[in-house]
């Protein structure tokens, strides 16, 4: 992937609850499916003037919807969303529960400025849970999802959006540790234009601890999440994990925030190509990086997917700490692609995806996953060689901006991370800016939910 404002931040999601019917066990692959390429996407710019990002419909049984609004350029945006318009005016976020029409999923057009539209919703059925989700500001042809499951008491589904007005063809191909698999049910499925399609994968899957999807339109351009479910078990903790879909590439790959004490994250890295692929994952702490024996030489096999549990490896490497930041890179040039799965098994418990972002910037914009919540962490990771200084700043629904002083002007060393506390006073949007591009995201444990939730950021343009 190209460096810079060509490549794009990892768009978290949920879709829909829409069945397929039937399905039989899967097989190997036949034949190769189409040479693999690493997508390429239009850049974000200051000047823009309409731009419409795709809200997900409701996935599980969802409930308690809730849709975040902020403008992300400096002047008032129009945004068009289901039941109205609103005018949004700079640095004021705003919170808005959704009509029930827009369980199908619907579209925020923002004009006159950029939006970001984030979506946040209560589970109650296959479990209790939450999760959150940035509509997606693109589409495309292929989009993979490295880091599922089809283990024994979870449900996962692919989660297949398709907002043009023309049908849409697609198939699936999954990837285990063993190798590619597909089945005939899932080479044709159709989508129909405005709709969402859900793809329950234990009907087609068997069960595998670490399991990644291909999801490739054959005719047509979608947007594609995954949500899984784990049961409250003995060794497993209860939530709701969704996702992104994800474009390959050779990398850097970041995730700001990866758990090694008091839980775990364990990365999954899938190489959808016919060439073994070497990979790097380097640690960062608060005092800067570290690499560690074991993760600066991971090879991934031709058509499989393997999962890196973090807390084996990089615990020592955090000191004290219990939670670090990552840096994957293809050594060899093979393009990947890189997902997570975060479980806190400490005095809060909770499942979260781990989302890798692709873009660094020096300006972010970080909605509230959830509208309240206990342990509110922006999570901000230093890529570069010199040391940066981010600032954050708090926009409030109806309220004005507000400057902690805690969070100005806060020092990371050359790769290195750090994590902002911010104040428990209701749902805010952060808007973080730092002296040299740095990479960001966010985690919270909602009230009243026994569950985490974690948003990656979406980088801004320079204003």
């Amino acid at each position: 992937m190209s460096s810079g404002w060509t490549r794009r931040h990892v768009v978290l999601g949920l879709l829909v609850a829409l069945g397929l019917g039937g399905g039989i066990g899967y097989g190997a692959v036949a034949s190769p499916p189409a040479p693999v390429a690493p997508l390429r996407l239009p850049a974000p710019s200051a000047s823009l003037v309409e731009k419409t990002s795709y809200c997900p419909p409701a996935a599980f049984s969802g409930s308690a919807e809730s849709l975040v609004l902020d403008s992300a350029g400096e002047r008032d945006a129009l945004v068009s969303m289901p039941g109205g318009r609103i005018r949004l005016a700079p640095g004021r976020a705003q919170q808005r529960r959704l009509p029930a029409s827009a369980a199908a999923g619907f579209g925020v057009r923002g004009l006159g400025a950029p939006v970001v539209a984030a979506l946040s919703r209560r589970y109650h059925d296959p479990v209790e849970g939450a999760d959150a989700a940035l509509c997606s500001p693109v589409t495309a042809a292929r989009w993979y999802v490295p880091a599922g499951t089809s283990r024994l008491h979870t449900a996962e589904e692919l989660l297949i959006y398709n907002p043009f007005p023309n049908d849409a063809a697609v198939r699936v191909t999954f990837y285990t540790p063993e190798g590619a698999r597909t089945s005939a049910n899932l080479a044709d499925i159709g989508v129909a234009g405005g709709k969402g399609r859900v793809v329950p994968v234990d009907r087609y899957a068997r069960p595998s601890d670490v399991l990644a999807a291909a999801v490739e339109a054959v005719r047509g351009r979608i947007a594609v999440w995954s949500a899984v479910a784990y049961e409250d078990r003995a060794h497993q903790v209860p939530g709701v994990a969704t996702s992104p879909g994800v474009p390959i590439g050779d990398g850097p790959w970041y995730l700001p925030e990866a758990l090694v004490s008091g839980g775990h994250t364990t990365v999954s890295l899938l190489n959808p190509t016919e060439r073994t692929a070497t990979v790097t994952l380097t640690i960062a702490t608060a005092s800067g990086p570290a690499q560690i024996p074991g993760l600066n030489s991971v090879s991934v096999p031709p058509r499989s997917v393997k999962a890196v549990d973090l807390s084996k490896a990089a615990a020592r490497a955090a000191r004290r700490g219990s939670t670090v930041g990552v840096t994957v890179r293809s050594a060899d040039g093979v393009p990947i692609a890189v997902g997570g799965i975060t479980t806190a098994a400490g005095g809060v418990r909770g499942i979260s995806s781990a989302q890798a972002l692709v873009t660094p910037a020096r300006r972010w914009s970080l909605p509230p996953p959830w509208g309240g919540g206990a342990h509110d962490r922006v999570w901000v990771l230093n890529p570069t060689g010199a040391r940066v200084t981010v600032s954050a700043t708090l926009q409030r629904a109806g309220g004005k901006p507000s400057h902690p002083r805690g969070l100005q002007r806060v020092r990371i060393p050359p790769g290195g991370r750090a994590g902002l506390e911010i104040p428990s006073e209701g749902p805010v949007t952060v808007l973080l800016r730092a002296s040299a591009q740095v990479i960001a995201a966010r985690s919270v444990h909602p009230d009243g939910v026994g569950d985490r939730v974690a948003l990656g950021g979406v980088p801004l343009p320079p204003p």
